[in-house]
């Protein structure tokens, strides 16, 4: 994980000098850009009030564009916090790796000693796939909304209906277009710049809070696994001292990940409560604001296709924090039949099984991730979200067959 999210933060130009706290030269350029490019979207949202065709396709760009700014304002002015979770992930899978149980010595009951690393390489293996996959569904949006437009506007000419028609890769206000051919291209270019960086933003950091939900899932169903071990096999019912202190040794062992992980949790939620939050209720607004515009007659084939990518791309997104958010919830709390519920606590003293039941009752406890101060990460605040967005499409068309 810790390799992937350097490799994307050094792509945006962020976490730069010897503290990790300087933005490098081209990427202040490209913020620049995007800063811009955001407030020209306002205000042609400010304009198209009464175009309601118009002021929709600006709202829903706006809003991707707009969730760009404020995670990247959260990368830029948490970054310590960011950099915590990966580095608690490091200094966490080094111990568990390198830290085997032979440092209390007993006889192991011929029990096979368990080690970490089949479910670290397989949740390695899901945050690599999940890291891909993402990548490439938001960089194939980007290249069908940047290139989309200029389709259309070479079809148009084809068929002599330009009329001195500029086109844009984002609705946005250009009053340098009246100005001269230079400015026009000026302004392409910011756009360019603006919608590649936007995306690269989005990839960071959906890469890196899924990619933490994925750890912490994986690092529970270790916990899980481990925890079924603590006093070994229980192939041997007499007491044993040594027996005491290897199973003393695992719960010890069992409460740092899991205390580890609880940390890791409150600190995940703290970065992305608010910011999910808003994300939820812009995609509700957004998802809505597509299906209205879905059904205009006035839609061209390749504005029909950038606008179902980019409705798929939402729920995409939304579906891959929800899936993820759910994972944590339901992975994170072990119940009777599970973990340490399961171990061989016979074959330990009553001191060790009290500290067993110490170990079930914290574990029992599941962990939640929110979205906003109540809605809670899970697949049924995505079902939620889908039925409110319907709901709202619903209200507007009626309203305009009632005006018709």
């Amino acid at each position: 994980m810790e390799v992937t999210i350097k490799h994307w933060v050094k792509k945006m130009g962020l976490w730069f000098g010897p503290l990790g706290d300087s933005t490098n030269w081209l990427a202040k350029i490209c913020i620049i850009c995007f800063f811009i490019t955001n407030a020209a979207q306002f205000v042609s949202l400010i304009i198209s009030r009464n175009d309601p065709e118009h002021l929709f396709a600006c709202f829903s760009v706006l809003s991707f564009c707009g969730m760009g700014f404020i995670k990247l304002t959260s990368l830029q002015l948490r970054r310590k916090s960011w950099r915590f979770l990966y580095k608690i992930t490091y200094i966490m899978e080094n111990e568990q790796l390198n830290n085997d149980d032979t440092t209390v010595n007993y006889e192991s009951d011929d029990e096979e000693n368990r080690t970490f690393s089949p479910q670290i390489l397989l949740y390695t293996k899901q945050f690599v796939t999940t890291s891909s996959w993402l990548a490439k569904i938001y960089s194939f949006t980007a290249v069908v909304y940047i290139l989309f437009p200029f389709i259309g506007y070479a079809i148009y000419n084809a068929n002599g209906d330009v009329d001195g028609l500029r086109v844009h890769i984002l609705p946005i206000w250009s009053p340098l277009d009246k100005l001269s051919i230079i400015g026009y291209v000026f302004t392409l270019i910011v756009e360019l710049i603006a919608s590649i960086y936007c995306v690269a933003i989005h990839i960071t950091f959906d890469t890196f809070a899924t990619g933490t939900m994925i750890i912490i899932c994986g690092q529970f169903s270790l916990l899980r696994e481990y925890s079924i071990q603590i006093c070994g096999s229980g192939k041997r019912c007499d007491l044993n001292l040594k027996r005491d202190a290897r199973a003393h040794y695992r719960i010890k062992k069992c409460n740092f990940i899991h205390v580890t992980l609880l940390s890791m949790v409150n600190k995940l939620n703290e970065l992305i409560r608010n910011i999910i939050g808003i994300y939820f209720f812009l995609a509700t607004l957004t998802l809505c604001s597509v299906a209205v515009q879905l059904q205009s007659t006035k839609l061209s084939a390749t504005q029909l296709i950038s606008l179902l990518q980019y409705m798929c791309a939402t729920l995409i997104q939304l579906l891959l924090y929800c899936h993820y958010g759910h994972a944590v919830q339901t992975k994170s709390a072990v119940f009777i039949g599970d973990g340490p519920f399961t171990s061989s606590w016979w074959s330990v003293s009553g001191k060790v099984r009290r500290e067993i039941a110490i170990l079930c009752t914290g574990m029992s406890r599941s962990c939640r991730l929110f979205a906003g101060p109540f809605n809670v990460l899970n697949l049924q605040s995505f079902i939620q979200i889908v039925k409110t967005a319907y709901s709202y499409y619903t209200v507007l068309r009626r309203s305009s067959d009632l005006e018709k």
